[in-house]
């Protein structure tokens, strides 16, 4: 009879990978035991310097490229030029590292590669150079940087007016003059009347007069800006009539004057007359004097009822034009009664405007308490009182006399000057009111050289100024 075998007890014996396995275990177990304890007591280093004060004193010590920057070599490290600049890093791929360029200097390479070796002290103040070269090389982390020093400095009017004639050369820095350009309101005529202003960028132009920001009594007042600019170089600036005279907003202009544009004679408009004549042949020139006539004829019969305007409007399917910052001031002599959506539409002549260009370069008054937007709630505006300025002056002069009598030294009434050839321009030099004689010694300069000497450097179109960019 068959019988079972007696089955003795498995015995599980551990495969060999197994036992690798668990002995792993124990020992990473016994080592995290070891490392908790290890927690508990303080190592004492012989070396204390941290491991990236090591690694960067190495990468000072040991450049591994040379960046020849207007003929000034500079020992560089890759590493460090590549982690913070776009523009080097695609170089250096490139094999080339000699930059020959406007926009970077050797001094504003130095002092970005300190900032990248941590050297704070580069950006503890605005630089206009430093920032063009950040933006050059593609280094954005600097380039906020400085953005944020624009913004702690709080540039007055005439501060930011400072930095946009040191940067007229500076083509690839739209951006900034579009900064710039935005904190210009109140000062407007003063600029307008200024030398500085002439010497301005076609861009730069441009961008000034299409701003909403400019506060003015009347858009003639803008017109006549423009044509000043255009004046100072004719007729090397030919090709920016047809640019500069569309900024205008000829909607917001007197019937009247809009006729003149068309005339032969064009009396009390200026020594503009050959100006003229050249924007009146462009082939837009038609469609903007029509579009300015209707918008003109609008804005005369909204005057008693301006809640009306946008009605009327809708019904011919036209857009709003864009309004100016219309001013208050008692001391303007053509001023009229306006409102944020229509402003002055009288006739201002030529005359009227240099006069009162005369009065703001003279007046040893502050902008801000004469001068008033529509806008603004109403309060009492000065009639002429003398206060200090110095509070804004410093940002843009060495002395701490008035705003205005501190452009008017070097551009009293420039816009008048500057047309030297016409006897209507001249005439108002010479003669003017009382006030203004007995104001016109104050424009000449310290050694009080006349006025003739004074009418000959502000017409002087040489480019070398206080401002240029050249002597930042």
């Amino acid at each position: 009879m068959f019988k079972p075998k007696k089955s003795k007890d498995w015995k599980i014996v551990p495969h060999k990978h197994t036992a690798a396995i668990n002995y792993i275990k124990r020992h990473t177990a016994e080592f995290e035991k070891s490392n908790e304890k290890r927690n508990e007591t303080s190592i004492k280093l012989v070396n204390k310097n941290r491991l990236v004060d090591v690694a960067m004193e190495h990468i000072k010590s040991n450049p591994s490229t040379i960046v020849n920057v207007d003929g000034v070599s500079f020992p560089c490290h890759d590493l460090v030029l590549s982690l913070f600049s776009k523009r080097l890093k695609e170089d250096m791929k490139n094999g080339s590292l000699n930059i020959q360029a406007p926009e970077l200097s050797a001094e504003a390479f130095d002092q970005i590669y300190r900032w990248m070796h941590g050297d704070s002290s580069v950006v503890e103040t605005y630089d206009l150079k430093l920032f063009r070269a950040a933006s050059f090389l593609a280094i954005p982390e600097l380039v906020d940087e400085m953005w944020k020093q624009l913004d702690k400095n709080n540039l007055t009017e005439y501060a930011a007016f400072k930095m946009l004639c040191k940067s007229r050369e500076m083509h690839d820095m739209e951006e900034l003059h579009e900064v710039l350009v935005s904190r210009i309101c109140k000062s407007t005529l003063v600029i307008f009347s200024s030398n500085q202003f002439l010497k301005l960028s076609e861009v730069q132009v441009l961008l000034l007069l299409k701003s909403d920001r400019l506060a003015v009594n009347s858009e003639m007042e803008i017109l006549y800006g423009g044509l000043c600019w255009l004046r100072y170089k004719w007729p090397l600036r030919r090709d920016s009539v047809g640019k500069v005279l569309q900024s205008i907003r000829f909607g917001f202009m007197s019937v009247l004057m809009l006729g003149k544009l068309t005339l032969s004679d064009r009396p009390h408009t200026g020594p503009f007359g050959d100006i003229l004549d050249v924007f009146i042949r462009l082939p837009d020139f038609k469609k903007i004097l029509a579009d300015a006539m209707f918008y003109s004829s609008l804005f005369t019969i909204s005057l008693k009822q301006p809640d009306c305007l946008k009605e009327r409007l809708a019904v011919t399917r036209m857009k709003l034009l864009r309004s100016r910052c219309w001013t208050v001031d008692k001391r303007c002599a053509y001023h009229r009664p306006v409102c944020p959506t229509i402003p002055n539409m009288s006739f201002v002549s030529w005359e009227e405007f240099t006069n009162y260009m005369f009065r703001l370069q003279n007046d040893k008054t502050n902008i801000e308490d004469c001068i008033r937007c529509v806008d603004e709630p109403e309060r009492l505006i000065c009639s002429g009182s003398e206060s200090d300025l110095s509070v804004a002056v410093p940002y843009i002069h060495s002395s701490t006399s008035s705003q205005t009598s501190q452009l008017s030294e070097t551009s009293t009434t420039s816009v008048t000057s500057s047309c030297e050839d016409t006897s209507d321009a001249v005439s108002v030099l010479s003669t003017g009111s009382s006030e203004s004689e007995t104001r016109l010694p104050t424009i000449c300069s310290s050694e009080s050289k006349g006025s003739l000497a004074w009418q000959r450097r502000v017409t002087s179109n040489d480019e070398t100024d206080e401002w240029s960019s050249s002597d930042e």
